[in-house]
C-alpha cells in the first residue's frame, strides 16, 4: 500500500502554530521592545474580547431569565397527535381561555378590576357614535344597491 502523501505531519503543524504564538527572537536588544508592545497590544485586545463576550453572555443569561426562556420557548398548548384529536382541541380552545381568563381577572386586585370596569365603561361609550355611524353609512349603502336591483328588474 502506498504512503499517502500531501498531508503533513501532525508535529510540523503543531510546531508552525508554536512558532506563530510564541515571541518572535531578535538579534538585538532594541529590535525586541517594539515586538513586546505589539504583543501587550494583542494581550489587550483579547483580554477585551473576552470581557466584552462575558458581559454579552451575563446580558442574555438575565433576558432569558426575565422572559422565562431558561429551557428554551416552549408551546403554550398540546400539540394534538390526530385530527380528531385536532377537532376536538379546537372546539374546546374559546371555554378553556375564557376560563382561564376568569381565573386571572378573580386574582386580580379589587381596584385593578374597578378600574378595568370603568375603561370597559369609558370603551363602551365612546364607541357608541361609532355604531350608530356604521349603521347608516350601511343604510346609505343599501339604498344605491336597492335602486340598481330594481331598476334591473324592470330591464328585464
Amino acid at each position: 500500500m502506498p504512503k499517502q502523501t500531501g498531508k503533513g505531519s501532525h508535529h510540523k503543524r503543531k510546531e508552525a502554530a508554536f512558532e506563530r504564538s510564541a515571541m518572535q527572537h531578535t538579534n538585538f536588544i532594541g529590535q525586541a521592545q517594539p515586538l513586546r508592545a505589539q504583543a501587550e497590544r494583542v494581550k489587550q485586545e483579547h483580554l477585551e474580547a473576552e470581557r466584552t463576550q462575558d458581559a454579552v453572555r451575563e446580558m442574555a443569561a438575565e433576558l432569558e431569565q426575565f422572559a422565562g426562556l431558561k429551557d428554551g420557548p416552549k408551546a403554550p398548548f398540546r400539540i394534538p397527535r390526530s385530527i380528531d384529536e385536532g377537532k376536538r382541541l379546537i372546539s374546546e380552545a374559546p371555554d378553556a381561555l375564557r376560563e382561564k381568563a376568569r381565573e386571572r381577572l378573580d386574582q386580580l386586585p379589587d381596584s385593578a378590576k374597578a378600574a378595568m370596569d370603568m375603561a370597559q365603561s369609558a370603551a363602551e361609550l365612546l364607541f357608541v357614535p361609532v355604531r350608530f355611524g356604521l349603521g347608516i353609512v350601511r343604510e346609505l349603502v343599501r339604498l344605491p344597491v336597492t335602486m340598481l336591483r330594481i331598476l334591473r328588474h324592470r330591464e328585464a
